[in-house]
């Protein structure tokens, strides 16, 4: 599982990020790997995607869509201040009793120049995760 967390910035208009959106979701046909696609809104401001896919491996082919990888890169900069992008893998089947655990996180904040970026690998025999 893939899970996109943005903080929009105001007064920006939205009309290319939503074209962008609605033609990257168009393009899920061509990668069977993804299994569910879910997008909200939250009222503070935030944006949220959760991308579910049924082999670690097809989140590899998804990420080389060059128009997935055009939007991210020039369009998230401009419409987002802070972006988190977790990494997840389900423990047990989802007809079961799903768990999940968190892999890895990485974050921008392009609030100010320059920009920052982090990554946290949970699998780094550094990182404490409790």
């Amino acid at each position: 599982m893939v899970g996109f967390f943005g903080e929009r910035r105001q007064h920006v208009e939205v009309g290319p990020l939503e074209t962008a959106n609605a033609q990257v979701v168009a393009q899920f046909k061509d990668y069977p790997g993804i299994l569910s696609y879910s997008s909200v809104e939250l009222p503070d401001g935030y944006w949220t995607n959760m991308v579910l896919h049924d082999d670690p491996v097809d989140r590899e082919y998804w990420r080389r869509s060059t128009l997935h990888a055009e939007a991210a890169r020039s369009l998230s900069p401009l419409h987002y201040k802070t972006v988190r992008i977790h990494n997840f893998r389900l423990i047990d089947r989802v007809m079961n009793h799903p768990d999940v655990a968190l892999k890895r996180t990485k974050y921008r904040d392009d609030s100010e120049e320059p920009e920052w970026t982090a990554v946290r690998d949970m699998d780094d025999p550094g990182w404490d995760s409790g």
